[in-house]
């Protein structure tokens, strides 16, 4: 049980002190915070006693304060030095109200004061029968009296106003000379593309009459060439004429000489032919003869009665000379067959070749006809285009006048828009002109109001 009981004191001693030791971090904590911070009395006064609102009694509200001792607290501050701050915060707030440069191995301490004595200057108070100084420095702070750190932020606010000022006017400078460019460059855009348009008119008339002038150039050497080919075409029909009676002439000199060359030497071969053949003819009789004779003769040794064997070695002699004889006239007969054949053969070959090209000519000659029909079917439609052309050539001499008379609407109206354009751009221009001068006014009244509002704050 004795241990029991410790057990329990033990451990409520340990809760006691961990709750002490909270609520001491959190005593600790809220002190440093509030250290941190700048304490500030608020104070509640009645405007009036019936609870209306919006309605405040003078009376009231000064007896109010009167009891609560703000009056004589008013009093001390103002004899006393109610405002202090640091050394680093009056140089950090209020550097920019001194005009002369400062030593950059000062402290704060020394910048700072050096800064209240140029900006305080001429600033003491007579307070019974004794001049006091706005400010007071201490070892880290600077003491103000009523009034001094006052003047001091409203100095302050005037610099920063000036330099708001200076850079409104700076940028409202930027966004009006911005306006301004953005117009020159509309203006000079819109210059450039009138002058475009311009220039694009010119040039499509240019082209347009160019091509006018091409087309009439055009059917006027078509004209010159088509009478050059007549021209021509008869030519040529009356040289080819006098040309074929000509060569017709030595056609037929050349053909009746060739005829008679032709004769005489057909002669010459038909005499050598024959001249051939007839000592042919006679070596054959002649050989026909000794064969008849060599029958006779062998005739008579066959019959036995009448031999003679005297003969018998002579007509075998002769018979062996028939027999070679014989044999070349086989050898030349064959040779001549063999010729004979290869002659039938070649003409066979001829003719079948002559067939081919007869069907070769044929078609040919159908190819032919199918050009010609090609050719008058082209000569008739080049005589119908000839009068498309004339009849197009009178259309455009009536469309040449229709562009004339166009263009001349045309340049009286595009004479009027241009006039009517420069007159908007002059007009616009003008409008432009009394913007500026507006807003150059309502600058210049605002730059004096805000002047004026400086001024009435100081």
């Amino acid at each position: 049980r004795k241990k029991q009981e410790k057990d329990v004191y033990k451990k409520r001693g340990a809760m006691s002190m961990t709750i002490c030791s909270k609520f001491r971090d959190q005593l600790s904590k809220l002190i440093k915070h509030l250290a941190k911070t700048r304490t500030s009395y608020i104070r509640c006064i009645k405007p009036n006693n019936h609870r209306e609102p919006r309605v405040t009694d003078h009376m009231v509200t000064m007896r109010q304060l009167g009891s609560a001792g703000l009056v004589i607290a008013i009093d001390i501050s103002q004899k006393m030095f109610p405002n202090q701050l640091p050394y680093d915060i009056v140089w950090d707030r209020f550097r920019c109200l001194l005009k002369a440069s400062v030593d950059p191995e000062l402290d704060y301490k020394g910048r700072a004061v050096v800064l209240l004595s140029s900006t305080l200057k001429g600033d003491d108070r007579v307070v019974s029968g004794k001049s006091t100084a706005p400010y007071v420095c201490g070892k880290t702070k600077a003491f103000f009296r009523s009034g001094s750190l006052e003047k001091l932020e409203s100095d302050r606010r005037l610099v920063r106003i000036k330099n708001a000022c200076k850079l409104q006017n700076f940028a409202k400078a930027v966004v009006q000379r911005h306006k301004f460019c953005t117009m020159k460059l509309v203006v000079v855009r819109l210059q450039s593309l009138w002058r475009l348009k311009i220039i694009r008119r010119d040039y499509k008339e240019k082209i347009r009459s160019i091509v006018i002038i091409y087309c009439w150039a055009k059917c006027v050497l078509v004209r010159i060439k088509r009478q050059a080919l007549r021209k021509n075409e008869a030519s040529i029909q009356i040289q080819t004429s006098w040309r074929c009676f000509k060569h017709r002439a030595k056609f037929k000199k050349q053909k009746k000489a060739a005829v008679l060359l032709q004769r005489v030497i057909h002669n010459r071969q038909d005499r050598q032919r024959f001249h051939s053949a007839f000592a042919e003819c006679v070596e054959a009789a002649r050989k026909n003869q000794q064969m008849n004779s060599l029958l006779q003769k062998l005739a008579r040794n066959c019959e036995p009665n009448k031999r003679d064997k005297s003969n018998i070695h002579g007509l075998l002699q002769e018979c062996s000379f028939m027999i070679s004889y014989l044999g070349k006239e086989l050898f030349l007969q064959r040779g001549k067959v063999s010729e004979v054949q290869n002659q039938i053969h070649c003409q066979k070959e001829t003719n079948s070749s002559l067939l081919l090209t007869v069907d070769a000519l044929k078609a040919e000659s159908a190819a032919e006809k199918l050009g010609v029909d090609r050719l008058s079917e082209k000569v008739t439609n080049l005589y119908k285009q000839i009068e498309e052309e004339k009849k197009t050539s009178i259309n455009h001499k009536k469309e040449l006048k229709k562009i004339k008379d166009e263009n001349m609407l045309t340049e009286t109206a595009y004479k009027r828009k241009c006039d009517h354009m420069v007159n908007q751009h002059k007009s616009k221009i003008e409008q432009l002109n009394i913007k500026l001068v507006a807003v150059t006014k309502d600058h210049t009244l605002e730059l004096q109001k805000q002047n004026d509002r400086i001024k009435t704050s100081e």
